[in-house]
């Protein structure tokens, strides 16, 4: 039923309600068609078009055919494959993926310095961030100690961009609304686009990926699509600044 074909019409209501979809299975076909949008946090009326898109009718059809689909796939010999990347990088060829990538590249390309903030697993990923930044000549320093005192630097006009796959860890949050109290420009890389980090946020890039909690606030979800958004975002710099400088050696 979700074929690429179909997954390149999706945008990013329609991804919610797919990965509500493939989360619940079979339970999708004991839903009604509120139920199914108030666990997707989406309208009815959305439920329908991701119905259509995937060539039923109506939510009736939809339920019946992936029914259908569920047990014949059950029946089928099982080979174990994870999608999860696959559908990531169908998502990040989306209009709605593509526009935050290059919200997000406006603000960079005019910054004279970059932080990258993130605390735990994502205090590692921001240090990849703030590296690979470097490696294209932007001047980029990662913040992972949210004890740093952080002073008044809206003068130097940098542009923060803070990691967290949850969007809600609290010392991220805290060290983002420090840097937007000093002026600052805000770019999240989270999860899901509705979390609070990404509400405060200029620009949120969001990847929509399956969550895997493991206990605790510990989650073994995949980072893979943090690290391409920042190589995306790193070549993208890299071509502006080599556009720029070859500009200025044309002779007048």
């Amino acid at each position: 039923m979700f074929a690429k074909q179909v997954l390149d019409t999706f945008n990013e209501l329609d991804y919610s309600i797919y990965n509500t979809v493939i989360r619940n299975g079979l339970r999708v076909s004991r839903l009604q068609i509120k139920q199914l949008a108030d666990e997707a946090h989406v309208s009815t009326a959305s439920v329908v078009r991701f119905c259509k898109k995937c060539g039923c009718s109506g939510f009736a059809e939809f339920k019946l055919r992936y029914r259908e689909t569920l047990k014949q796939e059950k029946e089928s010999p099982k080979v174990e494959k994870d999608h999860t990347l696959e559908d990531f990088l169908v998502y990040s060829t989306t209009p709605e993926f593509t526009a935050s990538i290059n919200s997000a590249f406006q603000y960079l390309q005019a910054a004279t310095q970059i932080i990258v903030l993130g605390v735990g697993a994502s205090g590692n990923l921001a240090g990849f961030g703030s590296r690979i930044f470097c490696n294209v000549g932007c001047f980029s320093l990662c913040i992972d100690d949210p004890f740093l005192p952080i002073c008044n630097t809206a003068t130097a006009n940098p542009v923060v961009v803070a990691v967290s796959f949850s969007g809600k860890t609290e010392q991220t949050i805290g060290m983002a609304e420090r840097f937007l109290e000093n002026g600052c420009k805000l770019i999240s890389i989270t999860n899901a686009g509705n979390s609070p980090l990404a509400k405060i946020s200029d620009v949120n890039i969001a990847y929509y990926v399956p969550e895997i909690p493991i206990g605790g606030p510990y989650n073994l979800g995949t980072e893979v699509p943090v690290i391409y958004i920042f190589e995306r975002l790193a070549r993208m710099l890299w071509e502006y600044r080599k556009k720029d400088a070859a500009q200025q050696e044309q002779p007048l």
